[in-house]
């Protein structure tokens, strides 16, 4: 009686099919990555503009001026509190200026992601709020304690108009990109650092109507 042979896979077979499938993954990871990149700038920005927007209903209904605030690198900034350079450059919050107090705890990017000072655009009626060209984005705000310090922001007034540079009628845009902050938490100084090119996403403030969008740059 002749003995049926067994079906299934050779050794050979199984080592091609496993070489295949890791070749397949590999080819996979970088678009799973830029995925992974995306949805976090995606949903660092909606929450920026989420926050915005209930500033500016708060000043609004409060009569209220409101700030965002943005720590940002500055060595007095951090003086009295070493540990705070973590936020710089990656955290917001809503200051009430009648009430003289943050509104709630500070809110932190997901990892991997900050927000870009140096950004341009060709969009001549965008600017960067950090830019050191616009000293009105800057207002006294007491941080981290109840010492005052010269700190980025943006305002909104009782009318839940922004409030605007002297001369510029520029939208104000706030930018996200990859990358991390080295923060000295001895020292209190922060220092970006970025993750190659890539894509920039912004939340842009309309100048003439305070509407507030989201656009890649």
């Amino acid at each position: 009686m002749k003995r049926s042979s067994s079906e299934g896979f050779t050794l050979v077979e199984l080592l091609a099919v496993i070489a295949i499938v890791g070749l397949m993954l590999a080819l996979s990871l970088p678009a799973f990555r830029d995925i992974t990149r995306g949805s976090k700038r995606s949903a660092a920005a909606m929450e920026l503009r989420a926050i915005l927007s209930l500033a500016r209903q708060w000043a609004i209904t409060h009569r209220d001026r409101v700030y965002i605030v943005f720590p940002a690198t500055n060595v007095n900034l951090f003086a009295t509190s070493k540990k705070e350079a973590a936020l710089a450059y990656r955290s917001f919050n809503v200051f009430s200026v009648s009430q003289n107090e943050f509104l709630r705890e500070w809110i932190t990017l997901p990892d991997g992601m900050v927000f870009d000072a140096g950004a341009t655009t060709s969009k001549t009626n965008f600017i960067n709020i950090f830019s050191g060209s616009v000293p009105d984005y800057v207002r006294p705000v007491p941080f981290p304690m109840t010492v005052s310090n010269n700190m980025v922001v943006i305002e909104f007034k009782p009318d839940g108009m922004i409030s605007q540079p002297s001369q510029s009628q520029r939208s104000p845009m706030v930018v996200f990109r990859e990358g991390w902050v080295d923060a000295d938490t001895n020292t209190g100084k922060a220092t970006v650092e970025f993750r190659g090119t890539n894509v920039l996403s912004a939340v842009v403030i309309n100048a003439f109507s305070s509407t507030i969008k989201v656009f890649d740059l």
